[in-house]
């Protein structure tokens, strides 16, 4: 049994008469609609994206966030369930290429991209592998927990992006996989509370220290993250792409911004 594709609707919140479609177009529009919904860190919405890469990102982008939405919104009452879920939606990525591909608009259109652009599919099931970590959470020992964690639920994303923009070599994908994690943490922070109430903390239990969240560790936990931050702008200087290098100049600054108004929080409401 594989996963519906009146399920997928149900975990993206959308209503649209046809999902079943034979129709290239028609599928990256579903995808477009799933994409514009939520824009996060994910540059879906930016007009530095060439059109003629814009459809791939949409689609990426979808695959990912009905993943998470199985992940996050189906494990809120049954976790089990979610796990299910999860390895259907796993094995409709392994069928997408071949004569037992589901005549699905994510799926339909995930196999033009992947095709197109000569994608790995194990980045894809990085993420799937991330999204199972959050169903069966268990806090981060360290930062090398966290890390690693971090290559599988956020650097995929940065190498397929690049991968679109014929920008991946060694050096690239070294620094976009600074700025992934980076970006990783700082949602982190933003959905701190969030994640508490639902008992997921993404702080590693050697920061804590067996103490509560106090602004020393959030802005230990910040420097932390700039590290990366600083890091990874090493980037700019090795993609070609005038459109890519100014969006990840903008996702840099947009990242340091951020933090800039958590440190601020944290020195207001913290001890």
């Amino acid at each position: 049994m594989i996963i519906s594709v009146n399920e997928i609707n149900i975990f993206c919140s959308l209503k649209i008469e046809k999902y079943n479609t034979e129709s290239l177009n028609d599928a990256y529009s579903f995808c477009k609609k799933i994409a514009k919904s939520h824009y996060e860190n994910f540059p879906v919405g930016s007009i530095l994206v060439p059109k003629n890469i814009a459809n791939y990102i949409y689609s990426i982008y979808a695959f990912a966030r009905v993943a998470d939405d199985i992940a996050d919104e189906i494990s809120k009452t049954n976790p089990n369930q979610s796990l299910i879920l999860l390895k259907q939606y796993e094995n409709c990525l392994d069928n997408c290429l071949t004569e037992n591909a589901i005549n699905n608009p994510i799926f339909l259109s995930l196999k033009d991209t992947i095709l197109a652009n000569n994608l790995p599919i194990d980045l894809f099931k990085k993420l799937l592998i991330a999204f199972e970590r959050d169903i069966n959470f268990m806090q981060a020992n360290n930062f090398d927990d966290l890390l690693d964690y971090c290559n599988y639920s956020a650097n995929p994303i940065g190498e397929l992006i690049l991968r679109l923009f014929k920008e991946n070599n060694e050096d690239t994908i070294f620094y976009s996989n600074k700025i992934c994690t980076a970006l990783q943490l700082i949602n982190f922070l933003q959905d701190l509370s969030a994640d508490l109430n639902r008992k997921r903390n993404y702080i590693p239990k050697s920061l804590l220290k067996n103490t509560q969240i106090n602004k020393e560790i959030i802005t230990n936990y910040i420097e932390f993250i700039e590290e990366f931050l600083n890091d990874g702008k090493n980037i700019l200087k090795l993609v070609k792409s005038f459109r890519l290098r100014n969006e990840l100049r903008l996702i840099i600054l947009g990242g340091k911004i951020i933090l800039k108004k958590i440190r601020m929080l944290a020195k207001k409401c913290l001890n």
